[in-house]
């Protein structure tokens, strides 16, 4: 088109005045800077949001499956065969939890006890995230207590309660028995265990210092459960649609069990991260208009400096309409211009942190401020900016362009 051609023209050829040189320039580096600055910060708070749901997804399955009514079921009337060969399932564990008390040296803590099986950690990898001792694969020996002893892995807010036991340490765990529960003679109620401390977890804050896991077989004793569970958990392929998969998996247990995938289980934090990231980037999309202003400058040092151009060009027939372009488009390129330069610096310094590590969270398990590039982050700054550069361009043009 004629009017992108003048344009371009105008842009990159030598200006009468070097000070439009310079002007132009300050308006290409007062966009760029923004854009990287969105890039960066979108990025990191991609990567923080992954990793939180990474730590998430140490403790919680992809899916969860809890009885409709009462604490606990049958383990023997689901047909783990049948969960465990629905499309997209992974892997199924059953596991056990209730409230209880842990006591090692005078020090007590409460807590909630989870006894799981052997499978427990193909839907919740926990036994990656142990920063001392070992987990051993607790459940391995359910069926057979006598070949091994009780082990217990207790998170590090737990462990910390108790006075930090040594891997070795024999704990002592209490739980209400339920069904020999007495007001007249509350002791007669309490049941007593002991497991030795395998391991010590970090995960976070709520986890570590609320949970601590076990053999599912002593769950069930301590809370007087033989033969029940009050979890099923399971883990979905990334590839598979997870409602697709939950109505199949709900379909297998049928109306007796709620079914919850991780997302709808902890729907209150999703929110929060949603609504967090929407902040930032309105609050970015905030300083780039600002800074888009810049280019207010150079399109009316343009302007002023190609009005013999303009009248040559009225002369010539030009409609208003087509100067209008003509100096618009100057502007929206500049804006391009400096938007794609500070895509590419936000991507270059984002590549940077992953690779070289350059800023550190101090006395955090993440080490280092993560970043997740995405597509559609960049899709979204690239058109904010074009429409930045747009709205401002045209409202100078037609400001000064008034007859």
């Amino acid at each position: 088109m004629l009017w992108s051609t003048f344009a371009r023209r105008y842009l990159f050829s030598r200006k009468s005045h070097s000070v439009i040189n310079l002007i132009a320039s300050i308006s290409v580096v007062s966009v760029a800077t923004p854009v990287a600055a969105m890039v960066v910060l979108l990025s990191i708070f991609n990567g923080l949001e992954r990793t939180v749901e990474q730590m998430y997804s140490a403790f919680d399955a992809d899916m969860t499956a809890t009885p409709v009514k009462g604490q606990t079921f049958d383990l023997a009337a689901v047909d783990f065969a049948s969960l465990g060969e629905v499309e997209g399932v992974g892997a199924v564990s059953a596991y056990l939890e209730q409230m209880a008390v842990a006591s090692f040296g005078g020090r007590r803590a409460t807590l909630t006890l989870r006894g799981v099986d052997s499978a427990y950690t193909a839907v919740a990898p926990i036994d990656d995230y142990v920063v001392r001792g070992e987990w051993r694969t607790l459940g391995a020996w359910s069926e057979d207590r006598s070949q091994r002893e009780q082990e217990i892995v207790a998170g590090y807010g737990v462990a910390a309660e108790l006075g930090m036991p040594q891997s070795g340490s024999e704990i002592e765990l209490y739980a209400v028995n339920r069904r020999q529960f007495s007001s007249i003679v509350p002791m007669s109620g309490i049941s007593r265990s002991r497991a030795t401390l395998a391991g010590i977890y970090m995960v976070n804050a709520d986890m570590d210092k609320g949970f601590a896991m076990c053999d599912l077989s002593l769950a069930q004793e301590l809370f007087n459960y033989p033969g029940r569970a009050s979890h099923i958990a399971l883990s979905i392929d990334p590839h598979y649609d997870g409602q697709t998969v939950r109505r199949k998996v709900r379909s297998v247990l049928g109306d007796g069990f709620e079914v919850r995938t991780r997302e709808e289980k902890n729907s209150s934090l999703t929110r929060i991260m949603t609504y967090e990231k929407r902040t930032i980037f309105i609050i970015a999309f905030m300083v780039m208009l600002v800074a888009a202003f810049a280019v207010v400058g150079a399109v009316v040092m343009l302007l002023t400096d190609k009005r013999r151009d303009i009248a040559t060009l009225r002369a010539m027939g030009a409609q208003q309409s087509m100067i209008r372009r003509i100096f618009v488009g100057e502007g929206v390129l500049m804006t391009l211009i400096g938007g794609c330069a500070g895509i590419i610096i936000g991507l270059l310094l984002c590549w940077a942190q992953s690779s070289f590590d350059l800023i550190t969270i101090p006395g955090s398990l993440v080490g280092s401020y993560p970043v997740s590039v995405e597509a559609g982050d960049i899709a979204a700054i690239a058109a904010a900016v074009m429409a930045a550069g747009y709205a401002v361009s045209s409202l100078t043009v037609r400001s000064v362009l008034k007859h």
